[in-house]
């Protein structure tokens, strides 16, 4: 977090130069920061639209409805703190300048909340679309909207409480200047800050969305695997009712393509969306772990130190693919769920036409 609202731009950083870092930073903070916040909080208000007007019918869509809300409210924290940090920025005022700063990193804090509550609910999607397909009538009925709820209200609670003794150590207070006697914010940090601090980066940032992608890579490989299996019985069971002389003509040529794979259409579709956002989600976690990492083990790569500059370009970087990643379902969902396609396209023409939004049957 220091990293936003540290007013000073070092100009010792031998990576990144005073000048190159005062580009970079124009270009985030009114460039690419406010452009992919506008697209990413209209895909997830498109996506909670679309999911309410089809209805909270099954687990799966309360937990795609959970994500979007909370991907909408990382890019609302977001949206805040560029707001702060732009102004901040253009400002003349020394004081003013370290108030907006502080608004701005207050607010930023509050987006690793949630995204530690995006990937823990993208997690348990994973899971239960793989327990489905790999053992449905054992998995089907455990998985009920009523258990999702449940479980969606753990991970916020769990949530609140790995982040709970850090923001405790820090917060926003009414501070008068001794230059102007001007009064405004400014952030405040407890003596054992840094420890707090640590102990985050490590824990929460990155043994946790480690962890995340672990299992979301298992669940991918398991489901692959399914599917590939559930292909191949498929056909085999179309030669059950052959005759023998045509099994016998067949035999050399099933033989030779027993190895092949062909999957159905449905199946590519999930195995693409799969492959799409496991990818998305390993890059987003490489780019946060990565970032933790460095500011736990090199002392130098820390606000006012000499990697400063560095330090706050990887932080835009991973805030920017976070948000393009949360954008990714929308497209997603329209290209590869159909009903979700069609209520997306209901709901544009009920708006002239008086069409209802609501498709039959659940996404």
């Amino acid at each position: 977090m220091q990293a936003y609202y540290n007013v000073s731009v070092v100009t010792f950083d031998p990576l990144i130069t005073n000048e190159q870092f005062k580009i970079l930073r124009r270009v985030f903070y009114s460039g690419l920061w406010p452009l992919v916040s506008v697209f990413c909080f209209t895909c997830n208000t498109v996506n909670i639209t679309v999911f309410l007007k089809v209805g909270i019918q099954d687990s799966v869509t309360l937990s795609f409805l959970a994500l979007a809300v909370v991907d909408a409210c990382y890019v609302v924290c977001s949206a805040v703190s560029v707001a702060y940090l732009n102004r901040a920025i253009n400002a003349e005022d020394v004081f003013k300048i370290a108030s907006l700063f502080s608004l701005g990193g207050y607010s930023s804090a509050y987006m690793d909340l949630f995204f530690n509550m995006s990937i823990a609910i993208g997690t348990y999607i994973s899971v239960v679309k793989c327990c489905c397909v790999v053992k449905p009538l054992t998995f089907k009925l455990m998985f009920t909207t009523r258990r999702t709820l449940v479980v969606l209200i753990i991970i916020v609670l769990a949530c609140f409480t790995t982040k709970f003794p850090r923001y405790s150590k820090f917060g926003v207070t009414w501070q008068r200047s001794p230059y102007n006697n001007q009064s405004d914010f400014k952030l405040w940090f407890a003596s054992d800050y840094p420890t707090y601090e640590r102990v985050n980066f490590l824990l929460n940032e990155t043994i946790y969305p480690v962890l995340v992608s672990s299992t979301v890579i298992v669940c991918s490989v398991v489901l692959t695997k399914a599917l590939i299996k559930a292909s191949r019985v498929r056909r085999t069971m179309t030669h059950v009712f052959k005759t023998d002389i045509t099994k016998i003509i067949t035999d050399s040529q099933d033989n030779e393509t027993s190895n092949t794979v062909m999957l159905s259409n449905k199946e590519l579709k999930v195995l693409k969306t799969v492959a799409i956002l496991t990818g998305f989600l390993l890059l987003e976690v490489v780019l946060v772990s990565a970032n933790a990492l460095a500011m736990v083990f090199i002392e130098e790569f820390a606000p006012g130190r000499r990697y400063s500059n560095l330090n706050a370009t990887t932080q835009y970087v991973r805030i920017f693919w976070i948000q393009v990643t949360a954008s990714v379902n929308t497209v997603l969902y329209i290209q590869y769920n159909s009903r979700f396609r069609k209520c997306f396209k209901l709901i544009f023409v009920s708006r002239f036409m008086g069409v209802s939004c609501r498709p039959e049957g659940h996404v």
